[in-house]
Parts: structure tokens; C-alpha cells; sequence
């Protein structure tokens, strides 16, 4: 089968960096960065660049938590993360940690935005052990975005008990992913 090779022209990816983008792109049109290994499509003037739409982003923040933190009813935050979100993605949020306390009382985990109003609450109820080999505890939550922006997101815990209580890390690794796992609905 022969093909018309003007009905191709323009079809390949153009070759760019990250700020040498084509300067007036066509909804569609597709780039390799040379300087990140990212390939892009372009979605429009809102949305802009971005992996292809349908398909998961992957990883897209993660905070490593290496000290022990300290709690009390009125809450602390174990971790945060802040990234730039798209309208119409969906995100995941895992939380991995050692856990152990200096006080025996049931904890709380809550999915919060930065200005800790509650995404999802109740992420996990536990008694952390005070003594022994720590234990693991993973919370999971998904996130809907519905604007295109920097958004930000914590792990916060609080203790049923007014004493204060601590979970340990040091020694041990925690960890705060967000993963970007797909679109559900069109770019805007």
C-alpha cells in the first residue's frame, strides 16, 4: 500500500525543550522535550501541555517524612504535598509510616486541603502500640480536581486523648505519594 506523503506532513512529534514549546500550537499537536524525555500534547489555552489525557500520569508528588511528629486533639499535619493539578484528573493519595506512639489512644487521619478543611476524614482509626516492633499503617484516598491549579493536600492526625502523643519515624522512613491515576471527563 502506497501513502500520500503530504497526508503525514506535520503528524510527527515536534522536537522542543521545555522552554522552546511552539509558540502558536494546534489543539492536538504533539512535542518531544529533548530536556526531560516528556511527551506532551497540547489541550488548548487552559490546559495546555500534558501527557496523553486517558492515560494515568503517574507519580506526581511524594514527601518523605524521617522525623518523629507530635500530636494532640487539636491535630498536627504528618505530611503535605503540592502540585499542579489539571480539572478533570483524578488523584491518589497514600500515606506509608511506621507507627508506634509515646501514649496508648485511638488516632484519626484525615485527608485535608491546605486550609485543613476535610477532603476525606476518618482515613483510618488506630491505637498506636507504645511498645514492640512498630506496626504499618497505609490510608488511601482519592481526590477529584475540579480546576486547573497548584493544589495542596496533607495527612493530618489527631489523638483522642488531650495528652499529647507522638508517632515515630525516626530511624524509619514514612511516606506521602500523589499519584495522578486518570482522567474522568474531557480537557478543559
Amino acid at each position: 500500500m502506497r501513502h500520500n506523503k503530504a497526508q503525514y506532513h506535520g503528524t510527527s512529534p515536534v522536537v522542543c525543550t521545555t522552554t522552546t514549546h511552539p509558540p502558536n500550537p494546534a489543539y492536538g499537536q504533539k512535542i518531544i522535550e529533548t530536556d526531560t524525555g516528556n511527551v506532551l500534547i497540547y489541550y488548548g489555552a487552559t490546559t495546555q501541555w500534558t501527557p496523553e489525557w486517558n492515560q494515568a500520569w503517574g507519580q506526581v508528588a511524594r514527601t518523605e517524612i524521617t522525623a518523629d511528629v507530635t500530636f494532640t486533639s487539636a491535630g498536627a499535619d504528618f505530611a503535605s504535598a503540592s502540585w499542579q493539578a489539571y480539572k478533570n484528573r483524578r488523584y491518589k493519595a497514600t500515606a506509608w509510616f511506621p507507627r508506634w506512639a509515646t501514649v496508648a489512644a485511638n488516632s484519626k487521619f484525615d485527608y485535608v486541603d491546605g486550609s485543613n478543611a476535610i477532603i476525606a476524614g476518618n482515613a483510618g482509626i488506630n491505637t498506636l502500640p507504645v511498645t514492640g516492633e512498630p506496626s504499618r499503617i497505609y490510608l488511601f484516598c482519592e481526590d477529584f480536581s475540579g480546576a486547573n491549579g497548584t493544589v495542596i493536600r496533607k495527612c493530618r492526625v489527631t489523638s483522642a486523648t488531650a495528652s499529647a502523643n507522638t508517632i515515630g519515624c525516626t530511624g524509619s522512613k514514612g511516606y506521602w505519594l500523589i499519584e495522578d491515576i486518570g482522567s474522568f471527563g474531557p480537557p478543559a
